[in-house]
């Protein structure tokens, strides 16, 4: 037979948040509710603006919505993932953006290297 569940609430289980991500910072929010809902618009790109100053919310970011310029307070860091530099410019650095006189193509970034530092270019 076997054991029933039991929730021990004198020792809770950790929440997972963690400190709050540094104002400025970008992230993608996962709308808990509307992803469990099934709702198609759950993931948000935003940018951390402030940080509750009350207990009650700690380890969590307040956040503008940078497609509809909404306000999210009190959102909890385990939702959010920030977005790397890397992730945001790999575009740029990996679209062709100009064709060389040899028919070889120059990505953007190659493209402002030979812009300001012509030494250096291939």
């Amino acid at each position: 037979m076997t054991e029933p569940f039991r929730i021990d609430l004198t020792n809770p289980a950790p929440t997972g948040l963690g400190p709050a991500l540094p104002i400025g910072t970008y992230v993608l929010y996962r709308d808990v509710d509307r992803y469990l809902a099934g709702h198609s618009d759950h993931t948000r790109a935003c940018r951390v603006i402030d940080h509750p100053a009350d207990h009650l919310t700690a380890g969590c970011s307040s956040l503008l919505d940078l497609r509809t310029q909404e306000t999210i307070p009190g959102v909890p860091v385990t939702y959010l993932r920030v977005l790397a530099p890397a992730e945001i410019m790999h575009d740029i650095d990996t679209a062709p953006l100009t064709t060389l006189d040899d028919g070889r193509t120059m990505t953007a970034a190659g493209a402002w290297l030979a812009a300001n530092h012509p030494n250096h270019a291939a």
